[in-house]
């Protein structure tokens, strides 16, 4: 038979063996437990700094986007002032090579053609044309009359800067720009659809 003190011992190992299964039990439970919330924080951590990513990338996309647009503009703006200055630089040379054919002797001579480009247009009425000229070109009336062969009429036309002749028939209600400045004018659209310097 157990003594008292064999089943004392019995009863506390007992208790221990018992709060040992307990102790263990506890600490399987929290270690489940804590890597549960350990999983949820990181997956809640992780879905986070994803959805974190995904705003500051498409903001940094966005701003990209921005830029590269305002540099596209601002380069189509220094293209098209550098195509402005390249026109303006053309028809200014092409302008002083005008005045300084005017000066020539072979200005009489277009003057002359001129004069005759418009007698043919007005053939169904030559007589009565008005032909006008600027003021220093007054002194080609006689050379210019013979050439159109017909009755004529000058008058001097301060719109006319350059040279040549702006010939008006009455009767047909016609007219027939052969100025230089007319000429010169009509090359903006040439120049623009030619020159190659089209912005896309």
């Amino acid at each position: 038979m157990q003594s008292q003190e064999e089943k004392l011992n019995l009863f506390l190992q007992a208790i221990n063996d018992y709060a040992e299964e307990q102790r263990l039990r506890i600490l399987t439970e929290m270690e489940e437990q804590t890597s549960t919330a350990i999983s949820r924080a990181e997956k809640e951590a992780l879905s986070t700094a994803y959805r974190h990513i995904q705003k500051e990338t498409a903001e940094v996309r966005s701003s990209i986007a921005h830029d590269l647009a305002a540099r596209e503009l601002e380069g189509r703006r220094k293209l098209f002032e550098h195509r402005a200055a390249i026109e303006k630089d053309v028809f200014a040379r092409a302008l002083k090579k005008l005045t300084a054919f005017t000066a020539s002797e072979k200005y009489a001579e277009f003057l002359c053609s001129a004069a005759r480009i418009a007698a043919k247009h007005f053939a169904a009425a030559p007589d009565g044309a008005l032909i006008r000229l600027r003021e220093e070109d007054m002194k080609y009336a006689d050379a210019i009359r013979a050439a159109y062969g017909a009755e004529c009429q000058f008058a001097a036309d301060s719109q006319i800067h350059i040279g040549g002749l702006l010939a008006v028939s009455a009767p047909l209600g016609r007219a027939i720009d052969v100025t230089l400045d007319g000429r010169l004018e009509n090359q903006h659209e040439w120049f623009e659809e030619n020159a190659g310097l089209t912005i896309g």
